[in-house]
């Protein structure tokens, strides 16, 4: 199983990001747009793992945000990786603070159980297309400039999701596996 865990993203932000999705469908010979349905910020990419690993890590990222407490994030702007130059993926940002800084660790102390190596960086965004050719400068300076100050929204983040990544010819399908409740009770 192909798996990562996540933040599902609030639909009133889905709804703001509308716009930008579908100026970037404009350009769906250069750009693989992802759906509404799949936006959501990513805390931890595990790739393939067994059943056996799966469950260890939920039980430890389980165990880890039942001491955690919501929190409020702040979608905004957007952005290019890894530059706006030789962009391969546009994005918008997630306002990066403690809490979610906390529930990324979180995220990768569950992973490292599970002998997963850390990731050298975390920049909370959220991915909204991916450039499947070469995309001028010009186009990205066009995004750039129409979006780069919008404010998408705030939400409160409540749970974590961990998520099933299923590879398709159109592009993956996410299917959940299991929601955590921050701060919530552990089950059995």
């Amino acid at each position: 199983m192909r798996v990562f865990s996540g933040i599902r993203i609030a639909d009133s932000i889905t709804e703001q990001l509308k716009e930008l999705l579908s100026d970037l469908q404009e350009h769906k010979d250069r750009i693989r747009v992802v759906h509404p349905e799949n936006l959501h910020i990513t805390l931890k990419f595990l790739g393939d793992i067994t059943k056996d690993m799966y469950l260890q890590f939920y039980r430890t990222l389980q165990n880890s945000v039942s001491k955690l407490s919501p929190f409020t994030v702040e979608v905004k702007g957007i952005g290019f990786f890894p530059s706006k130059k030789r962009a391969r993926v546009v994005w918008a940002a997630a306002e990066e603070g403690m809490s979610l800084e906390n529930l990324y660790r979180a995220s990768e102390a569950a992973a490292q159980e599970i002998n997963i190596p850390p990731d050298k960086k975390f920049h909370a965004h959220i991915t909204v297309g991916r450039i499947k050719t070469t995309a001028t400068p010009k186009i990205m300076d066009m995004f750039e400039k129409k979006f780069q100050g919008r404010i998408w929204g705030k939400m409160l983040v409540e749970n974590i999701t961990i998520f099933e990544s299923v590879l398709r010819s159109d592009g993956p399908v996410y299917r959940e596996l299991e929601t955590i409740i921050i701060g919530g009770m552990k089950n059995g």
